[in-house]
């Protein structure tokens, strides 16, 4: 993975807040992913036609505190949901 690629959302899952958290639902199957807060930004920013450095800067830009360790956070998600098929990356 590098900072060019650009995440976009699967069709296999389908998104729902509930109780102020998001979950992502398999529409194949019975499987269902909980995401953080983290996660949950990733998820959103990967809906935005984002390459990943771009979602990088951003998440930086909004959490200036968590600067050091957001890189590997994105990475780490972006792993995770593409393991799972919920996103899938591309060149940009």
């Amino acid at each position: 993975m590098n900072d060019t690629l650009r995440p976009r959302i699967t069709p296999f899952y389908v998104a729902e807040r509930f109780d102020g958290e998001l979950l992502l639902y398999s529409a194949r199957g019975r499987k269902a992913i909980y995401l953080n807060e983290t996660a949950c930004a990733v998820w959103t920013l990967c809906g935005k036609n984002m390459n990943i450095g771009e979602i990088i800067e951003y998440l930086r830009q909004t959490y200036p505190d968590a600067q050091d360790r957001i890189r590997d956070d994105v990475y780490h998600v972006l792993e995770e949901l593409g393991k799972k098929g919920a996103i899938d990356c591309v060149d940009g």
